[in-house]
């Protein structure tokens, strides 16, 4: 059994050797720097030597010996990515905004520059001041039209103060920079459906559909799906939607008594695809009670 269990470990540092050089492979591949990778392996060598365990008990190799495999590919003078640089303060500056104070805020930007307008943009929003708001994300967007970001955030503030239209024309623009960004078509899904009318519901179906389809727990799109049913009085659909959601919060019960009230819904109409959705939560639910 101890031999076993030694075979074992060593193919699983095999296996992570292994996965190390496929790392370092495709970095270099997409032309990003291995030097974080080699300050990540500093860190847990420092912590190994601490820690003195058995070297033959790891499942992952020691990490001096993948800095070694390492030290072949790290530039010395590699320099910083200028776009991912970009990213990195503006994700600080946005982080700084839902988290820092006014005064943090000043001291560590310049008042002229865009973190400073990207994090009281946020930071206004976030004490109801709405004008503010927009005033310092308009400046980001004057600064830098091209960033998608910065029209999401006014998106955000437009739709969270009620104003709907508005706020799906900014999350339209998002989109027309990223296409595939599934926040903006969510968002947008969101103020089609409060902006409301006939064209806006079933648009924001769609939209909503596409997300839950990539989304690991759409639990709010499968609310927002039901409501849109309910305002075309597809109420059989609607009732599925809310089973859905129900289902994803482990809430049987709920999801039970939707998925009935969609099967007396269907019953007068009889629509077969309906009637294929019922029947897969139906075998979903069943198979959850059995479990439990």
């Amino acid at each position: 059994q101890h031999i076993g269990q030694k075979q074992f470990l060593s193919f699983s540092r095999n296996q992570e050797s292994f996965a190390d050089q496929t790392a370092i492979k495709l970095l270099q591949e997409s032309g990003y720097s291995t030097n974080g990778m080699y300050e990540l392996f500093e860190i847990l060598e420092k912590k190994e030597r601490i820690s003195r365990f058995n070297p033959y008990n790891m499942t992952h190799p020691l990490s001096s010996e993948r800095k070694k495999i390492l030290e072949f590919h790290v530039d010395k003078n590699d320099s910083k990515n200028p776009y991912l640089e970009k990213k990195l303060v503006l994700l600080q500056a946005k982080l700084n905004g839902f988290l820092s104070s006014d005064e943090y805020i000043a001291n560590i930007y310049d008042t002229n520059s865009v973190e400073f307008w990207y994090s009281n943009s946020i930071r206004s929003h976030l004490i109801g001041n709405k004008n503010k708001a927009i005033e310092f994300i308009n400046r980001c967007i004057n600064s830098d039209p091209k960033n998608p970001y910065f029209y999401e955030i006014k998106a955000q503030i437009l739709y969270e103060h009620g104003e709907a239209l508005n706020a799906s024309n900014n999350y339209r623009k998002a989109l027309s920079l990223i296409a595939n960004e599934r926040h903006f078509f969510f968002g947008l899904a969101k103020a089609l459906y409060l902006t409301g009318g006939k064209k806006n519901y079933l648009e924001s179906i769609e939209l909503l559909k596409k997300y839950i389809n990539i989304e690991e727990f759409p639990v709010e799109a499968w609310h927002f799906l039901a409501l849109c049913y309910g305002k075309l009085e597809k109420y059989s659909l609607s009732s599925l939607a809310l089973s859905e959601k129900f289902l994803l919060l482990n809430d049987i019960k709920n999801a039970k008594l939707q998925l009935n009230r969609a099967i007396q819904l269907n019953e007068n109409n009889n629509n077969k695809n309906i009637s294929s959705q019922i029947a897969d939560l139906k075998m979903i639910i069943n198979q959850k009670e059995k479990n439990e």
